[in-house]
């Protein structure tokens, strides 16, 4: 934790710790001046002095010259500079450096001075795991912090950097280095942070130990980029939380396990009493509970909100293959692909989500391939009978109506999310391109009212359906009347594109195909001659003979004329009506020449002019 105070103007002292010249012509005077730069250093938790701590200081990113600070946390910096204006840092192994512009002012004597006052403090702990063995290694932290293994806040493992971080005042951070820690049985009991490097580097295993891997007693608990696998507790394998609030950011929950006795709830997190928790941009996959929520299980009134999370290939035996939830859960633009809930009496209840008490609203996800034998997709259950499911606005992986199978009691599906697809323009000539474009903007009602887009239209800024989907794009003509490119594209706000090239003219039928669901587009391509550019090359004073033809696009009218436009200038050519030719460059010329070209038609259609560069080597 680090606290900058501002600089303020007062006499510099004549005492000098360092000293250094630096001359800049870019700046404002010719002849460099004597300036000192005085301050103090201090801890942040007690204001008391801080020793030998780095202080430096630099112009334009160029560096001046530095000091460390006295017992009693002072520093002076003198030197010379033509300069005002410089950047004052602040470090000491295992803080977070911090930075403050500074403008001297002048003295009497001509001599500039300025003061810059730090606190620095060291609340955050470090976790790297490679110090164990190595406690020398200097590692930069995401916070921008170079420190090693010798710093009072440097940890090898995440268990004692929680300890150390919530042992000071205020809400502090665990930064984690990159690696697999395996740690179990962590507890929390009051406000932190947790911040790994990347979720695909920084990884938690939990062993499959039984303690789970953290426990979440009290505070507000944040976590970010970590990845938490093989987690194992009856509640919660991967995070059991009796009493914080959670804010959980770009993180990987996988292959955690609730099985236990008498119940297995939550695979991968379990959150109990009135809690709030935010689950943002995370991605539960092969989590597994023996009972409810293969996932996430949310019980007695939990607040729970995820919003652009994934939720892939988790399983629960009885309820909510992927989340259970007895509170207030809202899921936004989130997936939910081949989730499970179990088979038998009083099973299957949810493949996807199961909501058994409380308030669910459920907008702008993606539901596909999920299974459950009394709810392939949401369970409502009959705790409390007045209950609800508002699940409006959701993509089912089918332009029809959402098939009873997929809901148990009262879940409100209407409007759900369509696919519909275009082309622009629909008119092309051969050799242009048309975009197509899947579209998951609109709701049911553009099928019945397919031209009044306005009404039925859901602007992306207010919601839309995950991105990634996958859309593929094919043609149904044989011979191809031209080509896609790309054949496969997964979708951002809601859409996707295809650019398709017209090579002959005719009628062209594209297929748009999103999670099994087909939408028909078509493109006109009318017959017009098109010339397309060349390149070729030639030594000096030998002739070449070549064929433009071969990468235009002639006219279905009649025969097509190939004619010479331009000439070349520095030599000959004989250009026939079929488009071939013979050049033969003048005596002694090397270097660059062209000419032109077009095409006509019995329509009479003209093409584009097209150029023709000849490279002659001397």
């Amino acid at each position: 934790m680090v606290f900058v105070f501002g600089a303020s103007a007062v006499s510099a002292a004549d005492t000098s710790q360092s000293s250094d010249y630096v001359h800049n012509q870019n700046l404002s005077s010719d002849e460099p001046s004597n300036i000192t730069i005085s301050g103090q250093v201090s801890y942040c938790s007690d204001g008391s002095p801080f020793e030998g701590a780095a202080v430096s200081v630099d112009e334009n990113g160029t560096h001046i010259t530095n000091t460390t600070t006295l017992a009693d946390g002072s520093y002076t910096l003198n030197f010379q500079s033509i300069s005002k204006d410089f950047t004052l840092t602040a470090s000491y192994n295992g803080h977070k450096p911090t930075s403050q512009e500074i403008t001297v002012e002048a003295n009497s004597d001509g001599s500039y001075y300025g003061i810059g006052n730090f606190k620095l403090g060291n609340n955050d702990a470090y976790v790297y795991k490679g110090w164990e063995t190595d406690s020398s290694q200097i590692i930069t932290f995401s916070d921008g912090t170079n420190i090693d293994g010798t710093a009072s806040n440097a940890r090898t493992t995440i268990a004692s950097g929680i300890t150390y971080a919530t042992s000071h005042p205020g809400v502090n951070t665990v930064y984690i280095a990159p690696g697999t820690y395996n740690e179990h049985g962590i507890t929390i009991s009051s406000s932190v942070k947790l911040c790994g490097e990347d979720p695909n580097t920084t990884i938690i295993d939990g062993q499959h130990n039984s303690e789970g891997i953290f426990t979440v007693n009290a505070g507000n608990v944040t976590m970010e980029n970590l990845t938490m696998v093989n987690g194992n507790h009856f509640y919660g394998g991967a995070i059991y939380n009796t009493g914080g609030n959670l804010n959980i950011t770009d993180c990987i929950f996988k292959s955690n396990t609730a099985d236990g006795s008498p119940y297995g709830m939550g695979g991968a997190i379990y959150n109990y009493i009135s809690l709030i928790v935010n689950i943002t941009n995370c991605t539960f996959e092969s989590n597994y509970a023996s009972d409810y929520g293969g996932a996430i299980s949310n019980a007695w009134n939990c607040t729970c909100n995820v919003n652009g999370s994934t939720f892939i290939s988790n399983s629960a035996s009885t309820n909510g293959g992927a989340i259970s939830s007895n509170g207030q859960l809202t899921v936004m633009n989130s997936n939910f692909e081949n989730n499970s809930a179990g088979t038998g009496y009083g099973k299957g209840q949810g493949g996807a989500i199961a909501r058994n008490d409380g308030t669910c609203e459920l907008h702008f996800n993606r539901f596909y391939g999920n299974t459950g034998s009394t709810a392939s997709e949401i369970f409502c259950g009959a705790s409390n009978p007045s209950g609800s499911v508002n699940a409006t606005y959701n993509w089912w992986g089918s332009n029809n109506s959402p098939s009873t199978l997929k809901f148990y009691s009262i879940v409100y599906y209407s409007p759900w999310i369509v696919l519909t697809a275009t082309a622009n323009p629909t008119t092309i000539k051969q050799g242009e391109s048309a975009t197509i474009t899947a579209n998951l903007l609109y709701d049911n009602g553009i099928l019945s009212h397919p031209n009044d887009l306005l009404s039925y239209y859901h602007d992306p800024a207010n919601g839309h359906v995950p991105d990634g989907i996958l859309a593929t794009f094919s043609t149904s003509n044989v011979p191809s009347l031209g080509t896609l490119d790309p054949a496969t594209s997964t979708t951002k706000n809601g859409t996707t594109t295809s650019s398709f090239r017209g090579t002959s003219a005719g009628t062209a039928n594209i297929n748009v195909n999103v999670d099994g669901v087909s939408k028909l587009v078509s493109v006109t391509i009318e017959s017009v001659p098109v010339a397309a550019d060349d390149t070729a090359n030639t030594n000096e004073v030998t002739t070449l003979n070549g064929n433009v033809s071969t990468n235009d696009f002639p006219s279905t009218y009649g025969t097509n004329n190939w004619n010479l436009q331009n000439p070349p200038t520095h030599g000959t050519i004989t250009f026939n009506s079929d488009g071939s030719y013979s050049y033969t460059p003048h005596n002694d010329y090397f270097g660059q020449d062209s000419f032109t070209y077009t095409i006509s038609d019995q329509k009479p259609q003209t093409s584009n002019t097209a150029t023709v560069t000849i490279h002659i080597n001397g």
